[in-house]
């Protein structure tokens, strides 16, 4: 009886020590909210991206920066990248004449550099008239102190001074219509709380055009009925409400939110392969069949 409560201690005490390490991992690894000012390097890669715009653009920018600089900051270091959302105050809000043209969410510019010989990059994102955050790859913790870069090259993903507002005003139908293909199906298990009017072609190809993954000719026909579509259940996004998302191993398109996660595509996938992105951080390749992903993970919440 002794020796087998002493094994049994052992094996307690061993458990205890591998919960405390995940713990501590775990916690070293969460996002961490902080007011402290930009890196040295995120300063230098900022005067970068400030001068690829117009004087104007450059100035609200530059307000932008100025009036972020002591406001909240979520940052995350992940094991290739780190991530960096800017939050402004409610109480005192970013004024009028810092906000530019462009509205929707998406990757604004992309410069890639060099530090001691190995090769970065950071992409800007933008939402709502500002800057939203950026994305450094790989890694940067280590050269965050520096501030000494060699440029490659510098790409402007999409005009801030560009008025999206001005391509599509969305119109929500007043009575649901009956749809076709994978949404008749869906419309018949599930109810629809929301569709908009789907767009015109030129407006459904302005938006494709700054979208960077390959969209599934699924996901297209469900996109000239509808501009987004809510079930009580899930929510299939228009091309203009399309979200990126920057993971450790790249940009994903949202396509299908869950309760759970989400229904992706990667940016730079010809194949046009889909992804689960499960909330947890679990990724899974799905195939490359809309319609059948659809089905499958729709069956869930009928059951």
């Amino acid at each position: 009886m002794k020796i087998i409560l002493i094994i049994f201690g052992v094996v307690l005490g061993v458990l205890l020590v591998i919960f405390l390490v995940l713990a501590v991992a775990a916690f070293n690894r969460r996002p961490k909210f902080t007011r402290k000012g930009f890196t040295p390097l995120e300063r230098n890669l900022i005067e970068e991206f400030c001068v690829m715009f117009s004087p104007d653009i450059q100035e609200k920018i530059r307000l932008q920066v100025k009036y972020f600089e002591g406001k909240r900051k979520w940052r995350q270091y992940w094991g290739k990248s780190m991530t960096l959302e800017l939050y402004d105050d409610k109480e005192v809000p970013l004024p009028e004449n810092a906000i530019y043209a462009r509205k929707d969410e998406g990757k604004i510019a992309t410069i890639r550099f060099s530090v001691n010989r190995v090769k970065y990059s950071i992409e800007f994102k933008t939402y709502d008239g500002r800057i939203w955050g950026w994305a450094i790859r790989p890694n940067p913790k280590k050269i965050q102190k520096g501030s000494a870069i060699e440029i490659s090259s510098k790409k402007i993903n999409n005009d801030p001074a560009e008025n999206t507002d001005a391509y599509y005003e969305k119109k929500v139908f007043e009575t649901i219509p009956a749809f076709q293909g994978i949404l008749l199906e869906l419309q018949a298990c599930f109810k629809i709380m929301e569709a908009n009017h789907p767009l015109r072609p030129a407006q459904r190809q302005f938006f494709e055009k700054n979208i960077l993954s390959k969209l599934p000719p699924d996901y297209l026909s469900i996109i000239e009925q509808a501009e987004g579509i809510s079930f009580d259940q899930f929510r299939i996004l228009g091309i203009s409400e399309i979200q990126d998302i920057s993971l450790d191993d790249g940009n994903y398109n949202q396509l299908i939110e869950f309760d759970d996660g989400s229904i992706a595509v990667k940016e730079g996938n010809k194949k046009g392969d889909l992804f689960y992105l499960h909330h947890s951080g679990q990724i899974d390749q799905l195939g490359t069949d809309l319609e059948l992903v659809i089905r499958k993970k729709s069956k869930d919440y009928l059951q």
